[in-house]
Order: structure tokens, then sequence, then C-alpha cells
């Protein structure tokens, strides 16, 4: 009976790379906690406890409902505008939704906690401080409360990092450095005013990474906020919205009026999708290179063409830098974030275009990049990805480009679609309801001026997921761009960078002078993902043993006897014998469910 037992397991037990947790695992988890009070965010503005208290918000503003991170389209709420707010109102309730707050004493011992999911901003520089939550911003006062990211320009230290405010001071509770853009990340904060001097203790996790700690240092009359409203997504003045760059987004505010225990704020956090993780970076560039490229920008901090040297892409615009790449690697993929800003030489990089003169071309060749969405389709101009302009109007016939169309010109039906130009015509390849917003995709386009039609073969597809294909097919004659120049992340004209809304990323940008075949495209495609090591299993009574590659490292076996209410633990630590990696585990009378996962660092 246990055989079968294992075995049902070890089918059902491969999950390490997919997001075995659902959103009702969370709220279960919430749920089983007894929050005070709870905003959901599940398309509502009303407390899950009592229905009776909505959140107000900015009826003039542009915040919305969006995806929350297990993928649900509309249950997370995104913020967009400065004063974009989420607001508890206390004159309208009569009551602190938080315990405790209020004047400094030294005589309270109210307790409380507070938990939620944000998602991080997108690449670039904050203006000012961008507040995830507030209840009061004064430390002056010692009845600070809230969670922000701190201004580009701020005087005493740590700009842009993650900063925890409590009664009367601020803690950097995350270096700039190490938060990585447009990310989920889920935190809690507990707290008791008669513990002094570290009043708060908080949790910070990237999910499907690993949960940190730490606690404030405060002055004994200190208190947890005003004790009056609660601000989400802004402070009280609703002047510091949780966006720009890009659009903010929290989740699950849950609010206790107790401390909860480690134990129970880490429960929360392992019922949160372990997320796949992306494979080295090498692995794609190593495809990329043994396909010869013509020219191959890496962006690795660097803006020289890989193959020989030269070109050295120029710099236009004042706002664009290196950020974060798909591969979780910081300063290795450019951004584009002022009007102007773009990468660009003032010669052809493409085998092909120049002026059509009416008779078939010769050129031939292939573009292959990764990119970053924005994260919005609501644009008010043409938000090119690359270009090597010229024009679809006939006679001329050579336009070259990849971006997403205006929401306010040409086509209605086309508004907000990712399009791709070439020779005489721009045709979408991606409905805007089908954009995965701030996701990384891999594009390849393959073109062909020598054909009559079908000119070009295009490929895009977000890693682990489809990769999509299509023929577009173009007047005889097209021609492959003006043949002198090339941008990356804006049109010719410098006024269409990919941007706004949000800030768009291009990464590993290769062209070669000929076509490449499928087979060349899928593998390129494929290098973007890790491939699932399989997971052995074998009965030597009394014991079990698992087993999987050595070359897959970084794995930990874990186990649960129940898939509909997982708890998710720890199944021995492996000893590598040969080229496997061995765990044994002791047999017993009840079913048991096996993973592999992969934490990101």
């Amino acid at each position: 009976m246990n055989a079968i037992r294992l075995t049902f397991a070890f089918v059902l037990g491969w999950v390490a790379a997919a997001s075995a947790q659902t959103l009702s695992n969370y709220q279960a988890v919430i749920n089983s906690q007894g929050p005070s009070a709870w905003f959901k965010l599940d398309g509502t503005l009303a407390d899950a406890v009592s229905p009776g208290i909505t959140l107000s918000y900015y009826v003039d503003g542009q915040g919305s409902f969006q995806s929350d991170v297990f993928g649900n389209p509309t249950n997370s709420y995104a913020f967009t505008l400065q004063s974009d707010y989420l607001l508890y109102d206390a004159n309208i309730y009569g009551t602190n939704l938080l315990a405790g707050g209020g004047s400094t004493n030294t005589t309270s011992t109210a307790e409380g906690s507070i938990t939620f999911l944000f998602r991080s901003l997108d690449a670039g520089l904050n203006t000012g401080q961008r507040f995830l939550f507030s209840a009061g911003n004064n430390t002056l006062n010692g009845n600070a409360l809230g969670l922000f990211l701190e201004n580009t320009n701020v005087a005493n230290g740590d700009p842009n990092s993650l900063k925890l405010r409590f009664g009367n001071t601020t803690t950097t509770i995350l270096p700039a450095e190490n938060l990585v853009p447009n990310t989920w990340y889920y935190f809690a904060l507990t707290y008791k005013e008669d513990r002094v001097p570290n009043k708060a203790r908080w949790y910070l996790g990237r999910v499907g990474g690993t949960l940190t700690s730490g606690e404030t240092t405060n002055s004994a009359d200190a208190v947890a906020g005003e004790g009056g409203s609660l601000a989400i997504g802004n402070h009280l003045g609703l002047t510091a919205g949780f966006r720009n760059p890009g659009s903010g987004r929290i989740d699950e505010f849950a609010i206790w009026r107790r401390e909860l225990s480690a134990a129970e704020v880490q429960a929360q956090f392992n019922s949160l999708p372990a997320l796949p993780v992306p494979p080295p970076a090498a692995n794609y560039q190593n495809v990329i290179l043994s396909q010869s490229p013509k020219f191959y920008f890496k962006l690795d901090q660097s803006l020289t063409n890989t193959i020989g040297g030269t070109p050295v892409l120029n710099v236009n615009g004042t706002a664009g830098g290196f950020g974060y790449d798909y591969f979780d690697r910081r300063s290795n993929a450019y951004y584009f974030s002022a009007a102007s800003d773009a990468l660009f030489v003032n010669t052809n990089l493409l085998n092909g275009g120049g002026v059509a003169d009416g008779t078939l071309g010769t050129g031939q060749g292939t573009i292959s990049c990764l990119i970053r969405m924005l994260s919005g389709t609501n644009n008010t101009g043409q938000r090119f990805v690359f270009s090597a302009g010229g024009s679809t109007v006939s006679p001329n016939t050579n336009g070259f480009g990849l971006f997403i169309e205006n929401w306010t010109s040409g086509s209605p039906s086309d508004f907000g679609s990712l399009k791709l130009r070439f020779g005489n015509a721009s045709r979408p390849i991606l409905w805007p309801t089908n954009i995965a917003l701030s996701s990384w995709y891999y594009f390849a386009m393959v073109y062909d001026e020598s054909l009559t039609n079908g000119q070009v073969v295009w490929y895009l597809g977000r890693p682990g997921q489809s990769l999509l294909s299509g023929t577009n097919d173009h007047a005889p004659g097209s021609r492959a761009g003006q043949g002198n120049i090339f941008i990356i992340g804006n049109h010719t004209n410098f006024n269409a960078r990919w941007g706004s809304p949000g800030t768009g990323h291009v990464d590993e940008f290769a062209i070669w002078h000929r076509k490449l075949d499928p087979s060349e495209i899928l593998a390129q495609f494929n290098a973007l993902t890790v491939q699932p090591p399989q997971l052995g299993i074998m009965l030597a009574p009394p014991n079990v043993v698992l087993s999987w590659p050595a070359t897959a490292t970084g794995f930990t076996l874990e186990s649960t006897t129940s898939l509909s209410a997982p708890s998710w633990s720890p199944a021995g630590t492996p000893a590598q014998i040969g080229d496997r990696f061995y765990v044994t585990n002791v047999l017993s009378g009840s079913t048991r469910f096996y993973r592999l996962k992969k934490s990101l660092n």
C-alpha cells in the first residue's frame, strides 16, 4: 500500500518550477489567523471582515484593479497618479483601524500587525518619496508609521531604498541596489508599544525568495501612527502616490490587533507561489554566439558590440540607463525613460534597406532581442523598441521597426497593439488585451527582401510559455529600413521612446546577415527557461530513496501530506553519489507528496 501511495505522490509531486500555491491558499492562511480588518482588493474596496467599511479613492485619478501575483486579472490595486490613493477615513468611521498610535506616551500596551503584498516600481529615479502606506509621517512627533521608497535626492542617505517609518525613527530595510524593479514582494510589520527600544519588527521577502527580518530602534514614548486615518498607496497628505516610474500595486492588506508570531508570518510567506527561476544568462548568450551573429549588443553594462568591438552604441537623451535584466542581474539591460532616450548608430546594421525603387531587393537577415513590456498600452504616442527609419508611404516603402501603437490615432482596432513595421506596412502581432504588462518577452524576426510576399516571419513569446509566430506579407520591393541609421529604444525622430507608461527595457540585441531557420530561433527561446530536473523515486523498504541529477544545483527537496492545504517542509539534505543527488526517507503509513524547489536569491 505504501508503494502505491508513494508512486502517486511522485506523479503529483513535481511542482518545483510551477506556481503550486493559489490565491485561495494564501487567503486561507490569513483567514485562519483572524485579522481584525482585511482589504483583499479582489475587485472591491470593502473590508472582508467588516463589509460596512469601504476604502475611499481618488475619483479623478487613474487607480485601478490589476492582476495580482497569482495571475488573477483584477485582484490587486494599482496606483498611477501622484494623488491616487485608497483611504480609511477615521472621521467617517469614528475609530482607529490600527491598534495603538495617537499621542506619544510611555504607558501604552497596544500591539498589532500589518501584512500585505506589493509590486515594486519600474527601474528609474524617484523624484520624491513613494508611499506604500501611511498612518502618520512625522518622526519628530514620535508617532509616524509608514513604508515608502526614498527620494533620489534625499540628503540623509540611502536614496531610492525601501524605508520603514515607525514612531520616532526611519529604518532602511532594503537598499536600492537590492530592490528588484517591477517585482512582487511580501511585507509584514508587528509591533508592541511597550517593548523598548525595539518596538517594531519587520519582515520582507521577494515572492519565491527568502524572508528576511529586522527591528526598529525607538524611544520609550514612540507609538504606531497618529491614531486616525490610514492611507494605502500614498501618505496622509495624498501627494506621494506609489507610482512613477511605472505603476505600483498593493494587495491583500490585512491588519491585526495583536502581534503575529514569526511562525505565523512565515506561514503566510510559504503560501505564496514559487515563481520560475531564470537560467544563467550564459546559457542564452552561448546559444546566440554559437549562431555567429554579425552584431551582438549584450548590454551587460556595456554598449559595445560583442562581435569585434565595433560599433559602440551612442546614447541619446538623459534618463536612460542600465537596469535589471530578465536573468535577474543588476545593470545588465538598458531602460528608457525620457522621451528622447535611445541607443543609436549612424550606419546600417542590417543586410538590406535603402531607397525602394520598385524592384526586388536582395537583403536577408534576422534580429532577436529580449524586451520588457511597458506597464500600460494607453500611449499618447507610438513607443518604439527599435527602428531603422524609412517610410511606409509609396514609393519609399522602406519602413522598419517594432512598436506599440498610439492609443489615439490610426485604426481604433489597432490601438495599443504591438506592431511590426516592414517596407510598406505596420501590422499588429499582439493585441493589447493579450499583452502581459511589465513582463519580459523574447522577439525575433526573419526578413527577405527578395520575396514578392511573406517577406517577414516573426516570433514572440514569454519565457516558459508558448512561442507565437506568423508571416507578414508586404508590397514587392519593400526594403528593410532607410539604410543609414539604427536605433534601439526609440524612433529616428527621438520622440517615441520605449517607455511611458512605465519604463521599457531592451536586452541581448543580436543581428544576423542571414536568415535563421526555425530550429535556431527555438534554441534561443528554449535557453530562456530552466528545464526541470526529473525526480526519481525508488522503494528500498523500510525506506524510500529520491534522487535527481547533480547538474541541477540549488534545489531543495520538500514534502507535504496534503495538496489541498499544503504545508511544505524540508525532506532531507541530499548527498551526491556519482552524477546524482540522493535523499533517503523512512516509509510512513500516510500519503506523502514530494517536490523540488529552487528559490530566488
